[in-house]
């Protein structure tokens, strides 16, 4: 779904493409954990326990106040769904506790775990209000009632406010790891689709390379065809036999030439896949007739980022494919080194060099667009390519230069 744009040029993502918030955070969920079976047995559990061991004489059964344990416990099933009622519902219960006459069970560790809970459930204000209402209003009722202030506002103030105030940052904590969590999640799921975008992007590049380059070898050759075959069906109408088999000779060495390109190009595009294999593209060279002398750093492939390496196995693909398609090579010389922060390729070949008018263009596919394929590749990188005959004597040196992304906060390579 596309966003949507107000009318001052704003874009607004539509509900449906943002990413959904954390399980937390998604009041209405009907899901109950195992913490929530956890707190269900441990609030019953402990209100019953605290009324089991009181020896206050009070005027309210006992029997009753089991049951407001189990009440206070069966909230906490739905304290993900209905976290502001469970707050409330507690808070009310606990003073119609007290209100029946029931023994002491004390007043933030009944209502602790649902405070924790609200607070998870991004209802920290609402946690906040409930603990301060129910202190204000039970302990202005138990003063009035005569007990001692100085006790009450004391130390069982302190220690119920330090109860209930820990319950509630616990649960706040707790809703905030999970929302960084989500977004960590979120943020790498982006990264991903980022580099799969990349990924699809770099493909159709290689697809149009490989197009280009079919289109104008196989092109030309078709064209050379043609022409030959013309003038061999004029010799022959003209009455010149050796002629017109000199034209189809011609026309047959074009077509053979074309077909030895393309299984060159076939066969070091097969395994040029996802995975890149630096081996198996030194392989298909030598199954093209080449003699390869590869000196390449151990383990090289898994310590640089991917796109690095991707872009190393291309320029070296690429350059290989030069040499079967376009020189007279019969050796040549891949190093790839990783050196001060960046990768050093190079691809050498002894091949006759060509003529000194259109060199460049005689030693690379497609009138050029090879070497400058590669350069692209290099400079997408940071990089750099250069291209061309050696100093002194016969041959062709591709040699490129592929800086490594420094590394992150993290300890990882940021991409480039």
């Amino acid at each position: 779904m596309a966003p949507d744009e107000t009318e001052g040029g704003d874009v607004v993502t539509p509900a449906a493409a943002r990413p959904a918030p954390p399980a937390a955070d998604r009041v209405g969920a009907p899901r109950v954990t195992p913490l929530d079976v956890i707190l269900a047995v441990a609030v019953t559990a402990t209100v019953a326990a605290a009324i089991a061991t009181s020896r206050e004489e009070v005027a309210g059964s006992p029997a009753l106040g089991y049951v407001f344990a189990a009440a206070f416990g069966a909230l906490m099933f739905v304290r993900r769904t209905q976290p502001v009622i469970v707050v409330v519902a507690t808070s009310l219960g606990l003073i119609w506790y007290y209100a029946s006459g029931l023994p002491s069970i004390g007043l933030a560790v009944p209502v602790a775990a649902a405070l924790y809970s609200a607070a998870e459930a991004g209802r920290t204000l609402v946690a906040i209000l409930a603990a301060v209402a129910l202190l204000l209003f039970t302990y202005a009722y138990r003063i009035g009632a005569g007990q001692d202030a100085a006790y009450l506002l004391g130390y069982e103030l302190a220690t119920n406010v330090a109860i209930m105030a820990a319950a509630i940052a616990l649960g706040d904590g707790q809703r905030s790891r999970r929302r960084l969590l989500a977004e960590q999640r979120e943020v790498a799921r982006r990264r991903e689709a980022e580099r799969e975008a990349e990924a699809a992007r770099r493909v159709a590049d290689e697809r149009l390379r490989i197009a280009r380059d079919l289109h104008d070898s196989v092109g030309h050759t078709v064209v050379a065809v043609s022409l030959h075959a013309d003038v061999a069906a004029e010799a022959l109408a003209a009455g010149e036999p050796d002629a017109a088999a000199r034209s189809l000779a011609l026309a047959r060495s074009a077509a053979a030439d074309s077909m030895r390109e393309l299984r060159a190009s076939v066969g070091l595009l097969r395994d040029g896949g996802a995975h890149l294999d630096l081996d198996r593209v030194l392989l298909a060279a030598r199954d093209g007739g080449l003699v390869v002398d590869a000196d390449v750093d151990a383990g090289l492939a898994d310590s640089v980022p991917p796109e690095v390496w991707a872009a190393g196995v291309r320029i070296v693909q690429e350059s290989l494919t030069n040499v079967l398609r376009h020189s007279g090579a019969e050796h040549v010389s891949v190093a790839v080194h990783e050196a001060d922060d960046v990768v050093e390729l190079e691809v050498r070949d002894d091949g006759a060099r060509a003529a000194a008018t259109g060199s460049e263009a005689a030693s690379q596919p497609s009138g050029g667009h090879g070497i400058r394929g590669m350069r692209e590749r290099a400079e997408e990188l940071g990089g750099t390519l250069d291209a061309g005959p050696p100093g002194g004597g016969d041959g062709w040196v591709v040699a490129a230069v592929l800086p490594l992304p420094p590394p992150s906060a993290d300890g990882t390579e940021e991409n480039p």
